[in-house]
């Protein structure tokens, strides 16, 4: 189950429902109450909160998204169809025609984009925090050459002793209640260029 907070977008259905005064927007606190009775029914129904949006039985995570959340490498085909091989990021345009021209003039539209190590080492943060398994301590020395204890440690510990992480073996994690937080928690840990 994919549970998201609805965005109302300007130029959409909704948007002018919303300017006409029909379709008032939910506030912060009816928002946090709906998620934690989200969370607290779908986990008396058998269900884990494996990511800040996802919940599934034990074991039937999503293979499609749990792949993006840790950073195994993916092809996407089409227009708008983004690809990832673990260092670099390849996108095609959103525009169908434009797509269709440029596939029968013999070219592959695609652009493409490097992550630095330092955007690796962003993106591991912003999506492995986001998930029941969060951010894996060996990975990060491994992969990225990062010590996150080391970079981190004081503001780590501020959040445990305030309920929003853990420390769970090698592995620093959201809580619940850092999972209502997460994106601007997350801001905080995300670095300069190295």
């Amino acid at each position: 189950i994919s549970a998201y907070c609805l965005t109302i977008e300007p130029n959409t259905v909704f948007g002018r429902r919303n300017v006409r005064g029909q379709l008032p927007e939910t506030t912060e606190d009816q928002i946090v109450a709906e998620y934690e009775y989200l969370i607290t029914a779908l986990a008396q129904a058998g269900y884990e909160h494996y990511e800040v949006s996802n919940f599934a039985q034990p074991g039937r995570y999503s293979k499609h998204n749990t792949s993006y959340w840790q950073q195994k490498p993916y092809l996407g085909l089409g227009p708008s169809a983004h690809s990832f091989d673990g260092q670099s990021r390849s996108f095609s345009p959103s525009n169908n025609a434009q797509y269709i021209r440029s596939l029968s003039a013999g070219s592959l539209p695609l652009s493409h984009e490097r992550l630095t190590i330092t955007d690796q080492i962003n993106e591991y943060l912003l999506t492995s925090l986001r998930t029941q398994w969060g951010a894996d301590m060996k990975k990060m020395q491994n992969t990225y050459g990062f010590d996150f204890r080391a970079k981190y440690g004081s503001l780590a510990q501020n959040w445990v002793q305030e309920g929003l992480a853990k420390w769970q073996d090698n592995a620093f994690i959201l809580t619940e209640k850092g999972l209502l937080l997460a994106d601007g928690l997350v801001e905080q840990l995300f670095l300069e260029e190295l």
